[in-house]
């Protein structure tokens, strides 16, 4: 959490406890991606191993360990200098006492914090790189995955007809058109899900794409992606893609059954999504 002053700690509700952070470094243009947890810190504890990532716009990225009283910054030169938008950079997770950041063409980057100098260094490069609209990281059983999530665009009938009918009706001009036009085709909709499985070999890496989960239930979100290996027990079912359509407006949360490959909402009754985008929390054994 950011307080006005720029003060920066990370909150506990379940334990009531607050750890602090170095004051966050907030730059004109710049915005915060996502924060990464080495571990769950635990005050009086662990919480001095923890290490903290934050992923901002643009590439840029800087950790600390908690109690420390700066930022470092981590260097991303190897990043495509003419890939570095806001939208290069889609997840990241810590895996195996490193962090791990995919990109919306499926590579993947990893950085060592413990390192005298981090930087970011390639993981894995994909042949024939495309871009997608959004990539996610996963540990399951102590293997890293990589979930590319595609989208499609599917307009709003609604704003649609109300467009019809002000050209019909002589009313419209043409920015009021383009606006509108652009609205009406802002709703994304999940039209596909991949899974891979990053399979490591001395210094060669490869996705191997897997159809099942082996019994498991991922849930995938804007916070983190997991697997549970008991879903039944919490009312949920095996070889499922639970997740949310939250990028820009949405369809709401859905299930992905990936031995047939249907979609259902998560819902029977209501699955459109809050104003905030939805968060998944993991339940303890």
């Amino acid at each position: 959490m950011i307080e006005v002053n720029k003060d920066m700690y990370l909150l506990n509700p379940f334990l009531e406890k607050r750890l602090d952070l170095p004051p966050a470094i907030c730059q004109k243009g710049v915005y915060f991606g996502k924060v990464i947890l080495s571990t769950i810190p635990i005050p009086n504890n662990n919480a001095a191993d923890c290490f903290v990532m934050i992923w901002y716009s643009f590439g840029k990225l800087d950790f600390c360990k908690v109690g420390d009283k700066s930022w470092r910054c981590i260097d991303t030169s190897i990043l495509n200098p003419s890939r570095r938008h806001k939208s290069c950079l889609t997840d990241a997770i810590f895996f195996e006492d490193k962090f791990y950041l995919v990109s919306v063409y499926g590579e993947i980057y990893a950085c060592d914090p413990n390192a005298k100098e981090p930087i970011l260094s390639t993981h894995y490069e994909r042949q024939n790189p495309s871009a997608r609209i959004f990539w996610h990281l996963m540990e399951s059983g102590g293997e890293l995955f990589g979930i590319m999530h595609d989208f499609f665009r599917k307009p709003d009938e609604e704003r649609v007809k109300h467009i019809e009918s002000l050209s019909n009706e002589g009313r419209e001009d043409i920015y009021n058109r383009f606006h509108e036009y652009h609205r009406c085709w802002s709703w994304y909709k999940t039209c596909s899900f991949e899974v891979y499985k990053l399979s490591v070999s001395g210094c060669n890496s490869r996705f191997i794409k897997v159809d099942n989960l082996d019994g498991k239930a991922a849930f995938l979100g804007r916070n983190n992606s997991f697997t549970i290996s008991n879903p039944s027990v919490f009312g949920y079912h095996g070889n499922r893609i639970y997740f949310s359509d939250d990028r820009y407006r949405s369809y709401g949360m859905n299930v992905f059954n990936m031995e047939d490959g249907v979609f259902k909402p998560l819902y029977l009754t209501n699955s459109q999504l809050p104003k905030a985008p939805p968060i998944w929390v993991s339940p303890q054994p």
